[in-house]
């Protein structure tokens, strides 16, 4: 008996992770870029507050962002030139 719930809770986590990873989307451009803003600002701040941790932090999620599809540096790049 405490074979069969122990694999029946198993196979109810294995689901729901399941389906929580189908729902979770990559985030856009517009969002990507969002998040490099407020990097920036971070840096910026930083630097006028002399606070080396805030610039630290601020650089590594620029180091760090989320590579822009490839697809979306195409049309970029189309459309730029």
């Amino acid at each position: 008996m405490i074979f069969r719930k122990s694999l029946f809770a198993i196979c109810a986590l294995v689901v729901s992770t399941y389906t929580i990873a189908e729902t979770v989307k990559p985030p856009t451009l517009k969002e990507i870029m969002q998040g490099l803003r407020d990097n920036l600002v971070e840096i910026t701040d930083g630097l006028l507050a002399d606070d080396f941790d805030r610039i630290a932090n601020g650089s590594m999620g620029i180091a760090q962002h989320v590579p822009i599809p490839a697809s979306q540096v195409t049309q970029i790049a189309d459309v730029l030139g």
